[in-house]
């Protein structure tokens, strides 16, 4: 039950600020590296919380991985802005 009062609360808290915020994680689709949290730039602090990004890298893979409209125009404008940079001629093996 303190999960969707807490969930609850944080839909008000966007519709105050009138953010969009997602309730998922990258984690949520693709595996995420080890050290992300340390990655994962600070925002603000309010109070005794502290708001961070998630790790931009994590961000944008996700989104590549879910591939919607928005999701693919979220990582053209993380480009752009140069949060993260896209890898040309690499491989994994």
């Amino acid at each position: 039950m303190r999960a969707l009062a807490d969930a609850d609360r944080i839909r008000r808290f966007m519709a105050a600020l009138a953010a969009n915020v997602e309730l998922a994680s990258p984690a949520d689709f693709i595996p995420v590296l080890p050290g992300w949290e340390d990655r994962s730039p600070f925002i603000i602090r309010l109070g005794r919380v502290s708001f961070h990004h998630f790790e931009f890298a994590a961000q944008a893979l996700a989104k590549v991985e879910r591939g919607h409209t928005q999701d693919v125009a979220d990582v053209q404008e993380m480009l752009r802005r140069g949060l993260v940079m896209a890898a040309r001629g690499t491989t994994c093996q």
